[in-house]
């Protein structure tokens, strides 16, 4: 997987030999939709990534002002000079923080709840993609 070239191996190793890792050849199409949005986003806003799992796709926000990593999940995750992890669920994390985000954050929810409503509610810029749950979508 070309994205896993940006961080360090000894990195790679520790984050994919854990216990439980789940990435594998399934992530990569996974993976494209957040390199898709890391050009449309600009590179002056705040990232929101919620449901980050093992956050390989951080480095495509590694030129963007921060990347925020949401997930319950006590793993150790990937991460680049910006980025900040933080273990708290997403609900509990929204309803704590999205108030006090500046204008320019875009959260990104993919997979990651039950109900993507509460994204699109607490963000002015978002995306959210729920195709099994979400009953919005087509």
């Amino acid at each position: 997987m070309k994205l896993l070239r940006h961080f360090p191996s000894v990195m790679v190793h520790r984050v994919l030999y854990q216990q439980d890792c789940d990435i594998d050849k399934s992530f990569v199409g996974f993976i494209e939709t957040y390199k898709r949005l890391a050009k449309l986003i600009p590179k002056t806003w705040i990232v929101v990534d919620l449901g980050c799992a093992y956050a390989p796709q951080c480095a495509y926000f590694r030129k963007h002002k921060a990347y925020i990593g949401v997930d319950w999940g006590d793993h150790f995750r990937f991460f680049t000079p910006n980025t900040h992890h933080v273990q708290q669920s997403i609900e509990d994390w929204i309803a704590q923080n999205a108030q006090s985000m500046p204008r320019t954050t875009f959260a990104i929810a993919n997979y990651s709840l039950k109900d993507s409503s509460i994204v699109r509610h607490a963000f002015e810029h978002c995306y959210t993609f729920f195709p099994e749950r979400d009953a919005t979508w087509p």
